[in-house]
């Protein structure tokens, strides 16, 4: 049995790590799961509690919106970014799905099959990232996903959640929707998203911009790929 984990305990652990790493920032989105459920005033009294048991006690680790939605990463160094998405009078970080805020989280993968059309949803929003990046939006594109499949076969395309698992084989699979999925043993394969957003970005230089990418089971060619895109100014 887990002992359930508390906020406080969160902003500890990311408090030491701010400690260590005073360059990062963390993004962090915060809800209300039973929001749907709760009359008016219970979801404001979980906005009440929020602010007054942690935004007040934590408020010099928080980044407070200014009205500008994608702030530079110079003004969010060691801060935390929230994304709320609770009913609030306060004003906190960013509100989630705010106007100017482009999201891609088709989280929902209805059947092993449906993992290109997932893979299209994340490749799209790579490109509209990138071609609409000087028009100050924030993108965040989700390469995770559940519903029927598991999270590490939507991250890693593989037959069990174990590093070495070999890739799920789906057959002869000839559309175009299948054309960046490998082919192993005469075969297609599953594959990842994080290894297709991996070799999208490798073989195509021209994308410079991807906005935030959120994902499972981050390795580091992902991450350093991810960096890689990153124009840096001397």
């Amino acid at each position: 049995q887990y002992e359930k984990l508390k906020l406080e305990d969160v902003l500890n652990t990311i408090i030491e790590f701010f400690r260590k790493h005073p360059t990062e920032t963390i993004l962090m989105r915060v809800s209300n799961e039973a929001q749907e459920d709760e009359s008016e005033k219970e979801q404001e009294a979980f906005d009440d509690l929020f602010y007054n048991n942690y935004w007040t006690q934590y408020k010099k680790y928080f980044w407070e919106y200014n009205g500008n939605i994608n702030p530079c990463l110079s003004e969010i160094r060691g801060k935390i970014v929230l994304l709320t998405t609770f009913p609030s009078e306060h004003t906190y970080g960013i509100r989630w799905r705010a106007k100017g805020m482009h999201i891609q989280d088709e989280y929902k993968v209805e059947g092993i099959w449906n993992l290109p059309k997932k893979w299209g949803s994340v490749k799209e929003y790579l490109t509209y990232a990138n071609n609409n990046r000087d028009k100050g939006y924030l993108y965040v594109n989700f390469l995770s996903g559940t519903e029927w499949v598991f999270p590490y076969f939507v991250a890693s395309g593989q037959s069990s959640h174990e590093t070495a698992a070999p890739l799920l084989l789906a057959g002869m699979q000839n559309s175009e929707e299948w054309s960046e999925f490998p082919r192993v043993l005469g075969s297609t394969a599953y594959e990842g998203t994080n290894n297709l957003t991996i070799n999208y970005l490798r073989n195509h230089p021209e994308i410079k911009h991807a906005g935030i990418i959120m994902c499972d089971f981050p390795g580091p060619d992902l991450i350093n790929t991810i960096i890689g895109l990153n124009e840096f100014v001397k």
